[in-house]
């Protein structure tokens, strides 16, 4: 009997520290977002500003959402190994009006909940991060690293992306009337261009390109390769 109630006390302990626990988190205005520490992002574009999270009982002290000038930082504090699976893995909801700049780094994934409008629009991703979003923009910048992914949908005047570090950009739903893409170390990004595309491709990395761009100026070099689709 002694065993078994040890035993059911280690269960309950453990469940206990995967349980969820959730805040409200009250921050200063901002129009830039950096997540890192492997933390899902869930953004939604409205009036106001709101950051909730969800993280583990042990964990929700360590769960940092600061402004630090105009970026909210959003990050675990301490230099732990975050051995997270989709159950436990921290998430924050932020609900925000204006956003010029996205960083995602350390794993971080990215999801949009809505469509984000933007005159201008950085995204910078690096270290196995993932973003997906549905954006409308005039000028939309992309930069990727060290394997990460950007699924993008949507439309915006002017793209201009860069792909390093085995890192793929998937904007052939992002539609856009000019484009300039350049891909190197062996990554790939597919676009789709209306009206022109300038677009590099080299140390073993691909662009494809979608749509019919009258003007077009595509270099390869170092086994790159850029095709029409």
């Amino acid at each position: 009997m002694k065993r078994i109630t040890l035993v059911a006390l280690a269960v309950l302990l453990t469940l206990s520290s995967f349980s969820q626990e959730k805040e409200k988190r009250n921050v200063d205005d901002f129009d830039k977002i950096s997540v890192s520490s492997g933390i899902d992002l869930y953004l939604t574009q409205s009036d106001g500003i709101e950051v909730d999270v969800t993280c583990g009982k042990s964990d929700i002290h360590r769960l940092k959402t600061e402004v630090v000038g105009s970026t909210l930082k959003i990050y675990m504090k301490g230099n732990g190994v975050w051995n997270w699976n989709s159950k436990t893995v921290p998430k924050v909801y932020v609900v925000f009006d204006q956003l010029e700049k996205l960083s995602a780094s350390g794993g971080s994934d990215v999801h949009g909940q809505n469509e984000i409008q933007q005159n201008n629009l950085m995204i910078l991703s690096s270290g196995g991060s993932d973003v997906y979003l549905e954006l409308k923009t005039d000028e939309l910048t992309l930069e990727t690293s060290g394997g990460s992914d950007l699924k993008l949908s949507g439309t915006t005047q002017l793209l201009v992306a860069s792909s390093s570090g085995g890192s793929d950009i998937n904007a052939r739903n992002l539609k856009a009337q000019k484009v300039k893409v350049s891909t190197s170390g062996g990554s790939d990004a597919i676009v789709w261009a209306e009206k022109e595309i300038v677009a590099n491709a080299s140390g073993g990395s691909d662009v494809t390109y979608y749509g019919n761009p009258q003007v077009k100026q595509l270099n390869e070099s170092g086994a790159g390769d850029i095709s029409h689709r």
